[in-house]
């Protein structure tokens, strides 16, 4: 059986025995930000892989191999709610995935409305990079961010400088404003 098996996702096994998918789909997006240029086309900039994902399309006979439980089993890979290891049946460990969505049409009924065909759909997304793998950490820090952290981006204030000892006179760098006289003097009450 183990020479069967096409794909391990996680505890479940794709195999021709039981879940073959007749389609893989994989695509990857790359990412690339508009650079904006004086007196010039736009040009663009490189800013590194975006999503990975892989769509498997395939069919099941229950009657055949495999019962009809097998959805079930995908259904709680999925609901583990973790990213779980993608190992090809030549043994190319592709990381960790997280299942997106499970599909299922059901067709050809027997008795008790059990489908004797059974076609599938797997969306899965690839969870990202290990932490050893170079720029693949990434820090997560509470919002407001403390002044102390923040401290080193901020300008830096002119000194303050002491108020004199009597108020009559004017601190330096200050100039009195004089009041114009073409305005009367409020009414007295």
């Amino acid at each position: 059986m183990a020479n069967e098996i096409m794909l391990s996702l996680g505890d479940y096994r794709f195999a021709i025995t039981t879940a073959a998918y007749q389609e893989l789909r994989r695509t990857s997006e790359y990412r690339w930000a508009p650079m904006h240029r004086i007196a010039h086309r736009v040009s663009l900039q490189y800013v590194g892989q975006s999503t990975e994902e892989i769509h498997l399309r395939g069919t099941i006979y229950p009657q055949y191999k495999g019962g009809l439980a097998q959805l079930d089993a995908m259904r709680e890979e999925a609901g583990k709610g973790q990213p779980l290891m993608l190992v090809t049946g030549l043994g190319q460990n592709l990381g960790p995935w997280c299942i997106l969505e499970v599909g299922e049409e059901q067709a050809i009924f027997a008795q008790q409305g059990v489908p004797r065909k059974i076609e599938f759909s797997i969306r899965l997304q690839y969870f990202g990079p290990d932490a050893e793998q170079p720029g693949a950490s990434a820090e997560v820090s509470t919002f407001p961010p403390s002044v102390a952290s923040i401290a080193p981006f901020l300008a830096t204030p002119p000194p303050l400088q002491p108020m004199p000892a009597d108020l009559s006179q004017n601190p330096p760098g200050i100039t009195p404003v004089q009041l114009s006289s073409a305005f009367p003097p409020p009414p007295a009450a």
